[in-house]
């Protein structure tokens, strides 16, 4: 199964932006490959990156995702390949295998095709409360992040990471349900009040 915290926990951001050809300054800083710019304005911080310029932001998987234009589950696989992480990733088809089988029922099927509805408008509620909050929290300079701008970075990578496995059709959305269904509820609840 694919752990996404254990694949963040083995690689820093700037391992990363390096891996994939960018030289980061004494600041640590980078151009930002998702827009035209001379000055770079794209800051790694050990477990994110944001982008001071095009406000683009998130941890060392959405640098992947956007770099190559892949899904959550593509970009952690070739972070696994690049820097030779060793992870036993194709143990998610596996895993799903079972899951699919004991779902063979209509009611079931109903069941679950009612939560993951459910679960992406859910997810979709929180990622434009995010994304807004984002630009309230957005620090003037690099030196100046509170903790309230990286804890919606987190959170919103988390969210982005949920909805593209529902996209991914039937195998991402039994995964997201078999392996996240606790985290998927947990964030859920926490924004679910707030405005």
């Amino acid at each position: 199964m694919i752990d996404f915290k254990e694949v963040k926990s083995r690689v820093t951001m700037q391992e990363i932006a390096e891996v994939y050809g960018f030289k980061p300054n004494r600041q640590n800083n980078i151009c930002c490959p998702f827009h035209v710019e001379k000055t770079p304005s794209l800051h790694l911080y050990t477990d994110n990156w944001h982008c001071f310029g095009c406000h683009a932001g998130g941890d060392c998987i959405t640098f992947v995702q956007k770099l190559y234009d892949l899904s959550t589950v593509q970009a952690v696989k070739k972070i696994n390949s690049d820097l030779g992480l060793g992870l036993q990733l194709d143990e998610v088809k596996q895993e799903v295998k079972p899951a699919r089988r004991k779902l063979q029922t209509s009611e079931l099927n109903r069941l679950f095709e009612k939560w993951v509805n459910d679960t992406y408008k859910s997810l979709n509620r929180i990622y434009w409360k995010l994304k807004k909050w984002q630009e309230v929290y957005m620090p003037d300079s690099p030196d100046n992040v509170s903790e309230q701008f990286q804890a919606v970075l987190t959170d919103l990578t988390t969210v982005e990471g949920f909805r593209d496995l529902i996209i991914q059709g039937a195998e991402g959305q039994e995964y997201l349900y078999t392996a996240f269904h606790a985290d998927v509820e947990h964030l859920i609840k926490k924004y679910k009040d707030k405005k």
